[in-house]
């Protein structure tokens, strides 16, 4: 348990009898961990995005927007809908999925509206191998306000025409936002050059609200009340 204070006070209080006897310890525990109250080891789970937006591209009045795939409601990032074909394929492309930038890097803010532990990413990317001048990015940078920052190289895989996976996952950092910088690599032999995609999803851990621990204090109070009354008996 990762309290020891909360451990002394649970079985205060089942010593005292302030806890019904058939109330037993280990569901006081379970119910503590299902209510988020303990810290045990979670596999990363998928983290919501409550809302994005773009620093270059893709929002009214940006100079910028002539030269991109719109996402004005800024929806097609975290829709749930990634595209499987892209540039380059042999079956007609549907664009409306994907946003885009021309010889621009996107940098894209995510506010997931509460902490989160995050530990993984993935960027849903068309993959056309320079078809239709449609490229992967070839580094994506994760920043943080608190100063966090990674950087993360992209490896091309083989083949081309299809909308690919890029998943990054090794780091872990504690934030209630992230922006993303993402590369295209500059080529002078494609006549142009745009960055297309399609998905961008997160996943980690929530961290427990303030009010979870503020529940523990008052735990841990009602079982130290409880033993002393024992002692004083």
């Amino acid at each position: 348990m990762k309290f020891p204070l909360l451990r002394t006070a649970l079985s205060a209080g089942l010593r005292s009898g302030v806890f019904p006897r058939a109330f037993q310890k280990r569901r006081i525990v379970q119910g503590l961990v299902l209510s988020g109250c303990l810290s045990l080891p979670l596999s990363a789970q998928t983290l919501l995005v409550e809302s994005y937006g773009y620093a270059n591209g893709h929002e009214p009045g940006n100079p910028n927007d002539s030269q991109t795939y719109f996402d004005h409601d800024l929806t097609k990032l975290t829709d749930g809908v990634a595209s499987v074909d892209a540039w380059g394929s042999s079956s007609p492309v549907d664009a409306a999925n994907f946003a885009g930038w021309f010889f621009n890097t996107a940098q894209i803010r995510f506010d997931f509206g509460r902490m989160v532990d995050l530990q993984e990413f993935t960027v849903w990317a068309a993959d056309s191998d320079g078809a239709a001048g449609v490229v992967l990015p070839h580094r994506i940078t994760l920043l943080t306000d608190g100063g966090f920052e990674q950087v993360f190289s992209v490896v091309n895989p083989p083949g081309f025409g299809a909308t690919v996976a890029l998943a990054f996952s090794g780091f872990s950092v504690t934030t209630n936002q992230v922006t993303l910088s993402i590369e295209a690599p500059f080529n002078p032999s494609f006549d142009h050059e745009w960055l297309m995609l399609t998905e961008v999803g997160f996943a980690g851990t929530a961290v427990p609200e303030p009010s979870t621990y503020a529940a523990l204090a008052g735990l841990a109070t009602l079982g130290f009340v409880a033993s002393r009354r024992r002692l004083a008996r």
